[in-house]
């Protein structure tokens, strides 16, 4: 053991040869790493799963999402549907446009889900090194942006075994921790692995007169009103209706790629969230990304603990 002085540091005097073995006890006890609060470790351990490390898993893509104009996707990409402008054409007009579409950018969700498969994967091989059943708690899936559309893909969880069973196959990994996990298999579901995935939808606006002077924004709130610099306004029909299309697009892909991934199991968890970037002019791109534990019945529903009261608010 390493003598400490008085104030908790270690003693001047301790030997090379203690700090040496008292390292290597370390290092050959049970000690682990984990991403887990308290209560999630107290819930793994009534479940008979055992921390065994941190495991996590990185990758780097570039995702360009933003190659507007004629250099761009429009070079690139069909069209999944176009909108003519409500004014026609109007002659001598650089600004104007006489149509818009919506393409979907199927390269950049490519690239996307690339980047998670390769940190997923890192992490899933690091849970086999460290002997592991499976991985809880694994972070949500948010890329960070680094510089010129470059994104850093960072997957994170904890490994467990599980008491008394052998290994088939890949860890499972799920988002799951502490009781929400508990609840699941107490419910008769197993966790397989965790699905996320991500569609994007360029928007080529139909009517830059229209975005311009009552503001793209409100249209992308369906006509609820939005702003610009020339005031508040509404959005044209046309309008809505593109960026509207642009949304249920978005979903579908996403929803669609995610189905692909469950082969006849369940989703569990689900979380969906779209939003948009504003890139020129009235132009844009929506993000719909969509991400959820798969998850399979490996008994009939059992009994579910009816939770007990810790502390009673009542007087």
């Amino acid at each position: 053991m390493v003598r400490s002085n008085s104030d908790g540091g270690p003693d001047p005097q301790t030997s090379t040869e203690e700090v040496e073995a008292s390292s290597a006890a370390r290092l050959e006890s049970q000690v682990f790493g984990s991403a887990l609060s308290p209560a999630g470790l107290g819930a793994c351990l009534e479940l008979g799963m055992k921390p065994v490390g941190f495991v996590q898993g990185f990758a780097a893509m570039q995702i360009n999402s933003s190659a507007f104009g004629i250099g761009g996707f429009l070079n690139t990409a069909a069209p999944t549907s176009s909108y003519q402008c409500p004014h026609g054409m109007i002659m001598g007009s650089n600004d104007h446009r006489a149509w818009g579409a919506n393409y979907e950018l199927s390269s950049s969700e490519a690239a996307w889900r690339q980047g998670f498969n390769s940190a997923y994967t890192r992490m899933i091989e690091e849970a086999k090194e460290a002997g592991a059943h499976g991985i809880i708690g694994v972070s949500p899936i948010k890329p960070r942006r680094m510089d010129n559309d470059a994104y850093e893909f960072h997957l994170y969880g904890t490994a467990v075994k599980v008491e008394g069973a052998q290994s088939q196959g890949p860890p499972f990994s799920t988002f799951l921790s502490g009781q929400r996990l508990v609840k699941l298999i107490q419910a008769g579901f197993m966790p397989v692995q965790v699905l996320s995935t991500i569609s994007m939808v360029a928007i080529y606006a139909s009517c830059i007169t229209e975005g311009m002077e009552t503001g793209w924004g409100g249209a992308a709130r369906m006509g609820l009103g939005g702003y610009s610099q020339y005031g508040q306004g509404t959005g044209t029909m046309g309008e809505v209706v593109q960026v509207v299309d642009a949304h249920e697009l978005a979903y579908r892909s996403a929803n669609s790629d995610i189905q692909g991934g469950l082969a006849g199991d369940v989703l569990h968890g689900a979380s969906v969230k779209i939003w948009d970037n504003h890139m020129s002019e009235c132009d844009r791109v929506v993000y719909c990304s969509v991400q959820g534990t798969r998850v399979r019945r490996f008994k009939e529903s059992g009994e579910i603990e009816t939770p007990r009261v810790i502390v009673s608010l009542w007087r």
